[in-house]
């Protein structure tokens, strides 16, 4: 578990705040946004060891206060 958690860090850590809407958006809110641009068969994927990952690293009270929904989202194009 520790290895995964490296390899996160290493892989993610530099691109995190280049990533557009960074938990700011809902998984229905992207998909429409993706539908918007001609994507079709939009397909959202909970990242739930992410989401883990992030919940261990946070505080209580921001666990509780902030949104710690993080996915992946694919579409088909037209």
């Amino acid at each position: 578990m520790a290895a995964r958690s490296l390899i996160f860090k290493k892989s993610y850590g530099p691109i995190r705040n280049s990533l557009p809407l960074y938990e700011k958006i809902s998984p229905k809110n992207i998909s429409f946004l993706f539908s918007e641009t001609g994507l079709m068969n939009t397909e959202i994927s909970p990242l739930l060891e992410v989401q883990k990952f992030q919940r261990n690293r946070h505080s209580f009270s921001r666990r509780i206060f902030e949104n710690n929904s993080i996915f992946l989202i694919s579409g088909q194009k037209n």
